[in-house]
C-alpha cells in the first residue's frame, strides 16, 4: 500500500511538473526545465525498491544527472541574461550544447535503468524522463528534442 501511495505521489507530482512546464502554470510565462531531477533515495522510494545497494548504483548517474541539468539551467540563464533574444551564432552553439548534454542524460538515464531491478522497470520507464529543453515547443529553443 505504502509503495502505490508514494509512486502515485512521484507520478502526481511529475504530471504536475509536466503541466506548469508546459505552459499550464499560469500567467503566460513559460518556465525553464528544472535543474535537478530526482534523488537516489527518493527514486528508490518512489518505485518500492528495498535493495540498498540499487540505491548506492544509480546514486553517482543521478548526481550527473543534476550536474547537467544544473549547467544547461546556467547556460541558459547567461544565454538570456539581456532580455532579448540572444544573437543567432550564441543560439546556434547553445543548441548544440543542448545535443550534447541530453546525449549525455540519457546515457545515464539508460545506467539508471540498468541498474534497476527488471520488475521496477516499467514503473521507471513512467516517470518523467529527464530534459535539458521543455518538452512541445517544436523548433524554439526550450523545444523538445526530435522524436518526443
Amino acid at each position: 500500500m505504502k509503495r502505490a501511495v508514494g509512486l502515485s505521489l512521484v507520478l502526481a507530482l511529475t504530471m504536475a511538473g509536466s503541466a506548469v512546464a508546459q505552459g499550464g502554470g499560469g500567467g503566460g510565462m513559460r518556465q525553464a526545465p528544472p535543474d535537478h531531477w530526482v534523488s537516489a533515495d527518493s527514486l528508490v522510494k518512489a518505485l518500492g525498491i528495498t535493495d540498498a545497494s540499487v540505491s548506492a548504483k544509480v546514486a553517482p548517474h543521478l548526481a550527473e544527472v543534476d550536474k547537467i541539468l544544473k549547467t544547461a539551467a546556467e547556460a541558459r540563464t547567461k544565454m538570456m541574461g539581456g532580455g532579448g533574444p540572444p544573437d543567432p551564432a550564441v543560439r546556434q552553439e547553445m543548441m548544440g550544447k543542448m545535443t550534447d548534454w541530453q546525449k549525455a542524460l540519457d546515457e545515464h538515464y539508460g545506467a539508471v535503468r540498468a541498474a534497476l531491478p527488471a520488475d521496477k522497470q516499467a514503473a521507471f520507464d513512467a516517470l518523467q524522463k529527464p530534459a535539458v529543453r521543455r518538452p512541445g515547443g517544436g523548433g524554439r529553443m526550450g523545444g523538445g528534442p526530435p522524436g518526443q
